[in-house]
This record gives C-alpha cells, structure tokens and sequence, in this order.
C-alpha cells in the first residue's frame, strides 16, 4: 500500500499533466479543481526536481580529441 506522501504526489502529479494540456492557466485551473496554487506551485517544484540527474555525466571521447574540462 501507498504511503500518504506517495499517493498525494501521484495525485497531483495528474493535476499538474492535466493543467498543462487543459489550456487553462494554473490559476483557473486551481479554483476550477478547489487546489490551493500554492500547493499546486510546491508540488510542481517538488515533482519536476525529482526528474533532474545529479552527479556525473558519463562523456564518450574519442581517442585523439582535445577536450577542455571546467568545472
């Protein structure tokens, strides 16, 4: 069984997809949906840094290439 963190993050993760294929601002979205924008806002943060990589990049190089690393 889904925790109740889980299941409010699926929940408003099919708010956030279906606000952005409804044409509708996230304002009337919110107030049609009786979501408080400012959750809706939290979760949108939340759920999309979830799908940002942190770390290491793996980089092929070919053999005789010059590569400049900046970190």
């Amino acid at each position: 069984m889904k925790n109740r963190n889980q299941a409010k993050a699926d929940e408003m993760r099919s708010h956030i997809e279906a606000c952005s294929k409804s044409g509708s601002t996230v304002t009337d979205y919110c107030t049609q949906n009786g979501i408080v924008k400012s959750c809706y806002y939290y979760w949108h943060k939340k759920l999309s840094d979830e799908n940002k990589s942190a770390g290491f990049v793996a980089v092929n190089v070919e053999s005789r290439s010059l590569v400049e690393i900046s970190y």
